[in-house]
């Protein structure tokens, strides 16, 4: 049955399994797979505890009941169980990365970086706990480990995007050459780039007063994400220091597609058009 996927008939199969014998784990741990697959996570808890009593040590019943209640949005208490799944296998690094995101959904700040650490000793190159790692030290004001974070993982061999994340944390720092160079340095990997990438290096452009490299950049940016403001407030500000007034009017009139309620593109538009002496 498990192969031909009829996954009504499995529940009532291991249903009926586990009333013939209640010891019988297997029966638990495959009814439980088969309601994770349904996305019925109500359920998948309601089981996961009643095995969790017959099986106080058994780890996988720890990991499902804290992934029902995180998929139904119990951040606290599925976080209790998966420490409580830690506790059981010390050794396991999802349980680990788990505990560490759950600590970060809940704003635990020095909790989430003790586990993302430890995620690290095990997985040293792995983007996502090296990013989230860096987020952390950032948002407590460490911004050095932040970035000898991500160099570590850049020395153990993490894919060259995430010159991306320390490029902001250059960028947080105020170090603009390192930032560049960051950017510099993930577009020969990655040459197609993202409109992120794009718009800080022509905000980097135009505070060196490369207008045409600025220019470009906000374009290239744009084309990547056509409804992405920034690019094209910041577009039509520098259309309106060249004094290419249409062009701004063009973007700031987007910006007010993109934003109606945002009155800085409206203001704008009127600037230019009093600064003409062009009332109606």
């Amino acid at each position: 049955f498990r192969l031909s996927f009829h996954k009504n008939i499995l529940k009532k199969k291991y249903k009926k399994a586990i009333k013939i014998n209640p010891n019988f784990k297997e029966a638990y741990i495959n009814y439980i797979y088969v309601l994770s697959l349904q996305n019925k996570w109500f359920e998948v808890e309601k089981i996961s505890k009643e095995a969790i009593k017959k099986f106080t040590r058994e780890f996988y019943f720890y990991v499902s009941a804290g992934l029902s209640l995180y998929r139904q949005k119990k951040f606290k208490n599925s976080l209790k169980y998966l420490k409580d799944a830690l506790a059981i296998n010390k050794t396991s690094v999802g349980a680990m990365d788990f505990v560490a995101h759950l600590n970060l959904t809940l704003d635990k700040i020095p909790e989430a970086i003790k586990y993302y650490e430890r995620v690290l000793v095990h997985q040293p190159s792995k983007i996502s706990t090296l990013v989230n790692l860096a987020y952390l030290y950032a948002k407590s004001n460490d911004l050095v480990k932040g970035v000898l974070t991500i160099h570590l993982g850049l020395q153990n061999g993490a894919d060259p995007k995430i010159f991306r994340y320390l490029a902001q944390l250059y960028l947080k720092a105020g170090d603009i050459n390192n930032a560049y160079q960051c950017y510099i340095n993930y577009l020969k990997k990655y040459p197609k780039g993202d409109y992120i990438t794009y718009y800080n290096l022509a905000r980097m452009y135009e505070t060196q007063n490369k207008e045409k490299l600025a220019l470009k950049y906000y374009k290239k940016s744009i084309k990547m994400n056509y409804l992405f403001f920034n690019s094209h407030f910041n577009l039509a500000l520098l259309y309106e220091r060249l004094q290419k007034e249409s062009k701004a009017i063009s973007h700031y009139i987007l910006c007010t597609n993109i934003y109606p309620n945002n009155f800085e593109p409206y203001y704008r538009i009127f600037a230019i058009y009093a600064q003409n002496g062009e009332y109606n």
